[in-house]
Formats: structure tokens, C-alpha cells, sequence
């Protein structure tokens, strides 16, 4: 299929919650919804029932339903939201594919805590989620981040994966990259039962390739043969709008030669 096949699958889906009032400043983007059927919903916090919203989908996984979190790049109104949403679905894994600031403009607000920043900090609570730096660990495409997240008396280590070589509305340079970079990720998280929490700036472009690539190679290794590319993208977009945002993007989704 073309690009412009692909423009209008799913956008006829009701998207009231990204669009109540008390919610729009919690968007990035004006046009980048979550539809009501495929949201994920936060527990409710008292009588506000605008507590329960966050700019972020379910997203199948191969052979796994829900099995990822596709996220926009947190606010600084979404991030006791976007803490709250890791905490509640149990995610271990946090893939960040979008630098904070790119060509001058802020694609994704720092909504972690980090020894490097001015002023520095260790450790900051967002609601009743703390979230403490650990660790990070530089590699040549990526860096992880480790960080200890506590709520009430529970701990878990949860993992920021953020990749560094992708420009905006581009493509890296080659898939062997990008590729890598998945195999880390998978690697890197040990529980496989729960959700991947992917986010770029809207949540769509390369969350969305990202996601398309994850789930083809799965298939590919698993049934042999070539997967269809477009049945995965319409698949996502039936999810998320926007999903592999650009034709460009569109294009360099593989057919993985594994």
C-alpha cells in the first residue's frame, strides 16, 4: 500500500477524552489523540474522572495483546501521569526514540530525575510514585538508564532505553542500527508478560516504526518468510492515529532479513 492508503484507517474512532477540557494541556500535540476504545486508563483518583487520562494506546505485540504502551513524549502536566501509568501496568521498560530537544525546539520534557541536570537531583516523587536515579550506561546508539521506583512500601527497577540516533522526521542511517538497538531492548527486559512503554514526541512516528519493526522480526523468526509490512501498520493505526507517522517512515520499514 502507499502512504496515502494508509491516511484515514481509523481516524473516524471518537476521541473524547483527548478532547475534555480538563485533559488538553495534558496533550503535546493538538491532533495526536488517544481513541476512547484503545486508551490506557489510569486508575481514577477520587470523584475527578479526568484523572484517568493519559495521551497514550494499547498497542498489540505479536501474538500478544497489549502488548505495548504507545506513548506520547511526557508533559510537564503528564508526568505524575506517565509515572503513575508505569507504576500500574507493572512496565519494566520504558524505549524512548526521540531526543529532548531537536533543531532547537523541546520534543520531550525531561521527566525523570537526573545527577547530570542543573540542578542536579537523585530522586523526585511525582504524586505517590518516587522515582530514583541509579545508574547510566552509554553505548554507542543508546543509553540505558536505571532507575529504582518506589510506591507506598513496593519497589521495582524500571529501565529507560533511549535512543540517540534517530533525527526527526528521518530515518537512521541503516536498519542494522535500529535493529541492534531492539535486540537490547528485548535483552534488557525481563519480564515479557508486561507491557513495553514506547514514546517519541507524539507517540506515532517512530513509536510507531519502532513497534512495526519489533513485531516483524518477531514474526519473521517465528514463521519464516516475508511478513506483511502493511497488515502491521493498518493493524497500529486502527490503535493510535498517525501510527508511522510519514511515507519516509513507511518506507524504511523492513522486511527484516534475519
Amino acid at each position: 500500500m502507499r502512504y496515502q492508503d494508509f491516511y484515514d484507517i481509523g481516524r473516524d474512532q471518537p476521541a473524547t477524552a483527548s478532547y475534555a477540557n480538563p485533559n488538553l494541556l495534558k496533550n503535546r500535540y493538538g491532533n495526536i489523540v488517544a481513541y476512547d476504545a484503545g486508551r490506557v486508563k489510569l486508575s481514577q483518583i477520587g470523584d475527578d474522572p479526568s484523572t484517568d487520562y493519559i495521551n497514550a494506546s494499547w498497542v498489540d505485540a505479536y501474538k500478544q495483546p497489549n502488548g505495548y504502551i504507545a506513548s506520547q513524549g511526557p508533559v510537564p502536566n503528564s508526568f505524575l501521569d506517565f509515572w503513575r501509568m508505569v507504576w500500574e501496568q507493572n512496565a519494566c521498560t520504558i524505549v524512548m526514540v526521540t531526543h529532548e530537544v531537536e533543531k532547537g525546539r523541546i520534543k520531550c520534557h525531561r521527566y525523570w530525575p537526573d545527577p547530570t541536570s542543573t540542578p542536579p537531583t537523585q530522586t523526585l516523587s511525582y504524586g505517590d510514585v518516587t522515582v530514583t536515579h541509579l545508574r547510566a550506561e552509554a553505548h554507542r546508539h543508546f543509553v540505558v538508564r536505571t532507575f529504582l521506583v518506589r510506591c507506598n512500601s513496593e519497589e521495582r527497577t524500571v529501565k529507560q532505553f533511549a535512543y540517540t540516533s534517530w533525527p526527526d522526521h528521518g530515518v537512521p542511517l541503516t536498519t542494522a542500527e535500529l535493529l541492534g538497538f531492539r535486540n537490547a531492548v528485548n535483552a534488557g527486559t525481563p519480564n515479557k508478560d508486561v507491557p513495553i512503554v514506547i514514546h517519541c514526541s507524539a507517540g506515532v512516528g517512530r513509536t510507531g516504526t519502532y513497534i512495526a519493526i519489533d513485531t516483524l522480526v518477531k514474526q519473521c523468526l517465528d514463521m519464516g518468510g516475508m511478513p506483511n509490512v502493511d497488515a502491521v501498520v493498518r493493524d497500529m493505526r486502527l490503535r493510535r492515529n498517525y501510527m508511522v507517522q510519514t511515507e519516509v517512515c513507511i518506507g524504511n520499514v523492513p522486511n527484516p532479513d534475519i
